[in-house]
This record gives C-alpha cells, structure tokens and sequence, in this order.
C-alpha cells in the first residue's frame, strides 16, 4: 500500500490502520485488512496485533520500523514483555510478527489474567482536541487503553469512547472522530491510576532488553520482603505484607482492577512471594512493589537489577560417599520403587510414601526422575460437574430463539458457526465440548450461512435498496452497494445476480 501512514508518538497500530483506511477511502473492513496484511482473516487487535512483518513492509528501511520495533514502539506488548521469561518473550515476539492465532495472549497471560480487560476504547478528551491541533486528526493512544489505568497523567480520568473493544466486526478499525470521542468535561483523575500510569508509560516507554527469569524474580521478592522485615529465616509473614499493601492502595481501588486482596482472595498475593512458576501482570508487580518501595520507586531500574541477579540452581545431595550412604540410598531406592509399580506415582506419594519422594526428590533427584517416568500411571479423569445433556438442549433452545429473532435482518454481518457461539454464554466452552453436544453441532451444520448465501443476502439488500431510490438495477451497482467484486463473488451468487438483473435491471449485464 503505498503513503501508508507512519505511527504518531505512542500511537497504535490498531489506530494507523484505521488512518490508512480513510486515507484510501476503503470502507470495507476485510478489504483494508487485505491491503495492508495481504491477509483477509487478520482480526483489529487493539492490544497485541499480529502479522507486523506484513506491516513493516509499508515502511522504508531507513525509518528502522521492523516488526520487533513496532510491537516495543506501538502495541502494549511491553507491559507483559518484561514480565515473563526471556525464551517466552522471544516466542511472543515470533508470534506477533507472523501469525498468532491468540497464541501471543496465552503466553502473555493476558486471556487468564486476574486484572479486568477493558471493555470499550477510551480516550482523553484534552489530548484529541490538542491531537487535532498539531495534526490535523487524532488518533489512538497506548496509555489510554491500559487495563488498570483509568485516568491521564496529564488531564484527568479517560471517558469510553461509543466503540466497545470487541465489536460485532472484528475486522473493523475506526478512527477518532468527534462522533466516537466527543469533546466532554473529565472527572480529576485517582492519585492510584495516576501513580500505576506513571510506571506504565516507563514500561512502555523501555527499550528492548532480555527480560528475567522466574528464578531471579523469587529471589528478588524474598529479598524484598527481607528489607521490608516481613521474613523470619525463611519464612515470610504474608499478613504483614497483605496489611501494607491494603493500606497503601485501599481495598477498593484493589478489587476495582480485579486484585482484591480480601479474606480468601489474596492467594495471588502469596504467590508472588513464592516460588515463581508462572508470569504476574504488569499491574500485580506494580502493586506490590510500590507498596513496599514507596515513592522511590523507579520500576526500569528494578527489572535491570532483576536481570542482574545471581541464582545458583540447587544441586542434589551427594549420598554415595560412604557405605552408610550408599545403605540409606538403597533403602528409600527399594521402598519407593515397591510402591510406585504397585499404586503408581502420583497415589503411591499421597497414600504414604511421600517421606520416601521428599528424601529421593532432594538427595537422588535424577534416579527418582527416570523412576517415575517409568511407572506414571495414566488416569481417566471423568469430568461430571456439567450434565451436558441438559446443557446440550438450552444452548439449541436459545439458538433457535436467537434465529427466529435476527432471521429478518438482513443487513446483519455473516452468521456463521463462531457468531452463533460467540452470542452465547460460554462459547469457548461450547466449542471444545462440540463431540458432546449433538443436538448443538446438527443446529449449527444446517445453519451457519455459507460464503455464497451471504452474498446472495446482500446482494437481495442492495437490489431492494436500488429499486426503492433509482429503480434502476445494473450489475456493476450491485456489486458496489454489496460490496463485492467479480473476484469474489461465487459461482451460485453470480447466477443469482445474473436472474435478477434479466428480471428487474436495465441496460448491459
């Protein structure tokens, strides 16, 4: 595509492809998808877009905008990518440049986070009107749509644009307009959102670097609870550090961003100060350590310093340098092995031998490895909570009422088997159960629209609409009101087509 738009400061890339859309006057959301990805299923990711090595191609050299470049400078990928471990980030990285598939949100742990997703585009109203002073347009800030941040550092709280993050088109990228984000009066921001901003805007604002792994962040946290004084040799008081934190924060700016720390809800909070296994949001990390920290927080330095620490990985326990050893290593070897082959790793551990696995774990880990690979028995697991029967009748119960409802709206997008399900309660559930839901599956074989009903439905629209302001039906109208092109369109479309021209059109097919 060429004069594609470069990115403003801290812009999108979700908002520059909207730009470029109404550069080149494509009002077709697949049609801009193609142009600028030569891809027609890429979605209008607002957080973490994909397919950037089809993006940077738009670009000079000279501007140095590769796809690495574009996910630090103009996605939020940078709030995560500190966070999880260095090969993590490099496969993250992978799957922005090409195709994700949604892979890049699981690794990121955005799709289980316990921090809210937003659920409409926001904005600040100062910030467009001094946009579209020094531009001539707005455009879509990162800051504004961080989860966890409701305010701008410079004006006050961010308003909700009239555009939710995941609208009925998923290929569609709007612009900022006066319509879709009006000039209204801000409430004065929380001095909360306000603090989180400022380390976000940092985060944002980072340099590409190797980020930590889980080994050094538990060490840094035990050593941060030892400089707060909320260790005890090794032990940690988890109630000390759950009492500072709430009353630096407040309970319910906590629980408004998803991370209550009320009684039976801060198992997050203790994890954080365990052995790490998985990655904490951005916001969780902030959260903690500007509690502990206070003011003098610079969250940059910190992660280096993570970087920078020493881990030694534990080694086993030598226990073959006499023959006492070498007895007590034969000992805990045959006790273990006896009941592994009889009941199986994970029940012979729980029913009474876990003395022996905690011995062999810390003094004959290798041995007890290959022991347990040997003999794990693999166990059915049945899963009973759903009766999937009764589950099976309501969701095709609240189909078919959907159907009967939208049947007549024929200006509605495709209604194909992931638009039913996403119309329903639990789709992603729904969709991996499919094989137990037959009544469901044969519901959506006979309806989901196929490419070419689609496009004799609006074909029927765009006819009806000619009739009604012209009465003159030509082909070439037809297709441009449908928004379709002799490329696409199907073999039965364009039989449908060609009967409706003969019957109700004038002039040359």
């Amino acid at each position: 595509m060429l004069g594609f738009p470069v990115p403003y400061p801290d812009e999108l890339l979700y908002s520059v492809i909207a730009r470029a859309g109404s550069y080149e006057g494509i009002t077709s959301p697949k049609e801009l998808i193609e142009e600028v990805f030569a891809n027609r299923t890429a979605i209008a990711s607002i957080d973490l877009p994909s397919h950037l090595i089809e993006l940077s191609t738009h670009y000079p050299d000279s501007l140095g905008l590769d796809a690495e470049k574009l996910a630090y400078r103009h996605t939020l990928f940078p709030l995560c990518g500190a966070f999880v471990p260095e090969s993590r980030r490099t496969r993250i990285l992978k799957h922005l440049a090409g195709r994700s598939q949604g892979a890049a949100h699981m690794l990121c742990g955005v799709a289980s986070s316990k921090v809210k997703a937003i659920q409409k585009l926001r904005y600040c109203p100062l910030c467009v009107a001094k946009q579209f002073e020094l531009y001539g347009e707005g455009y879509w800030k990162r800051s504004w749509q961080i989860a966890g941040v409701s305010a701008c550092s410079e004006h006050g709280e961010l308003i909700q644009a009239k555009l939710p993050v995941r609208l009925e088109h998923r290929h569609q990228c709007y612009m900022v307009t006066p319509d879709t984000c009006p000039l209204v009066a801000q409430s004065p921001a929380n001095w909360q959102s306000l603090v989180v901003s400022k380390h976000a805007k940092d985060l944002l604002n980072s340099r590409t670097s190797p980020s930590p792994e889980f080994a050094q962040w538990t060490k840094h946290y035990w050593q941060l609870a030892r400089d707060f004084g909320a260790t005890k040799g090794k032990h940690i008081n988890h109630a000390l550090i759950r009492e500072c934190i709430s009353e630096y924060w407040s309970d319910a700016w906590l629980a408004s961003v998803g991370l209550s720390i009320a009684d039976g809800q801060f198992e997050w909070l203790k994890s954080m100060f365990r052995k790490h296994r998985k990655a904490f949001s951005y916001l969780q990390h902030i959260a903690v350590m500007q509690a502990l920290h206070g003011n003098k927080l610079q969250i940059i330095p910190v992660i280096n310093g993570v970087g920078r620490l020493r881990v030694v990985p534990k080694q086993p326990l030598r226990s073959t340098a006499n023959n006492q050893d070498r007895a007590l290593l034969r000992f805990y070897r045959r006790r273990w092995l006896r009941q592994v082959i009889e009941l199986g790793t994970k029940v012979a551990r729980l029913q009474g031998s876990g003395a022996e696995y905690a011995w062999l774990y810390r003094n004959d880990r290798s041995w007890l490895k290959r022991c347990n690979r040997r003999f794990r028995v693999r166990f059915a697991q049945v899963n009973n909570r759903v009766q999937w029967g009764v589950r099976d009748k309501s969701v095709v119960r609240y189909l078919i009422r959907l159907r009967n409802e939208k049947e007549l709206q024929l200006t509605a997008p495709r209604w194909t088997k992931n638009r039913y399900l996403t119309q329903t309660r639990y789709p992603a559930t729904i969709e991996k159960n499919m094989h137990k839901l037959p009544l469901t599956q044969r519901f959506l074989s006979m309806y989901s629209e196929t490419v070419s009903e689609y496009q004799i439905r609006r074909i029927a629209v765009a006819i009806s609409e000619l009739i009604v302001d012209s009465g003159k039906v030509k082909r070439w109208k037809v297709l441009k009101n449908s928004g379709l092109s002799r490329e696409r369109i199907t073999e039965q479309a364009s039989a449908i087509l060609d009967w409706s021209i003969k019957q109700y059109g004038q002039g040359k097919l």
